[in-house]
């Protein structure tokens, strides 16, 4: 819902940083992620479906991270996603570390917390800098809503942020890149998983105004007397 939004009747972009947390684990070893982290580019288990692989794999580091243990990480991972095995899990696991190897001691060692930390500090210096111009901006956790006009000054204060807080800046992307690596993605399997392929389309292509956020910009016009 939130390619929907409009911000003074202008359309929006929304940027996050690319999987901020492993990012900052990995900047504290000494190594840069870039491309897609989660992206194995291979079937890892048969018991799980190339389509879903990618979302099952995200889910299950950013719960690693989070975790003091690899038994509380299957657990916690089971609490809110039934159907899988701690062997299918296990492999998804091994083929992240694999791919990352220097991750491998951040992972269920109980990070959360700390990261979190971290992450404020970045977004209370990027909202500073918006709120310095009297510019709107919109924060979701790691990513920012900004009018499309305002997206090459969102990523610079997203740097700047990165710089004055780690040291080093980290990669972010567009909703609107984002999207188009995500059909990507699809297309690579629609052979095996049309629907996926389908609602993925329908979903990244549709955009629809509320009526009521035309209420509400017509009630702001008139309040500001435009």
């Amino acid at each position: 819902m939130r390619r929907d939004i409009f911000i003074d009747n202008e359309p929006t972009d929304e940027i996050d940083y690319s999987g901020l947390h492993p990012s900052i684990l990995a900047l504290e070893n000494g190594f840069r992620l870039t491309g897609d982290r989660y992206d194995m580019e291979r079937q890892v288990s048969s018991n799980i479906h190339p389509s879903h692989q990618r979302e099952v794999i995200k889910k299950l580091v950013l719960i690693c991270i989070n975790a003091k243990t690899k038994q509380k990480a299957f657990k916690a991972f089971h609490n809110k996603h039934s159907g899988y095995k701690n062997d299918d899990l296990e492999a998804l696991l091994d083929a992240f570390v694999a791919k990352h190897p220097y991750l491998e001691s951040s992972l269920c060692s109980d990070q959360g917390i700390r990261l979190m930390n971290i992450d404020s500090k970045i977004t209370t210096h990027i909202i500073n800098q918006f709120v310095a111009l009297d510019i709107p901006i919109l924060s979701i956790h790691d990513s920012y809503i900004v009018k499309l006009k305002d997206t090459g000054l969102l990523r610079s204060a997203m740097s700047v942020a990165c710089i004055e807080v780690l040291g080093a800046d980290i990669e972010a992307e567009a909703r609107t890149k984002k999207d188009l690596e995500y059909l990507k993605y699809a297309t690579t399997w629609r052979s095996m998983d049309r629907d996926f392929y389908l609602d993925t389309f329908k979903h990244l292509t549709h955009f629809e105004k509320c009526i009521e956020y035309g209420d509400r910009y017509k009630e702001w016009k008139k309040w500001k007397g435009i």
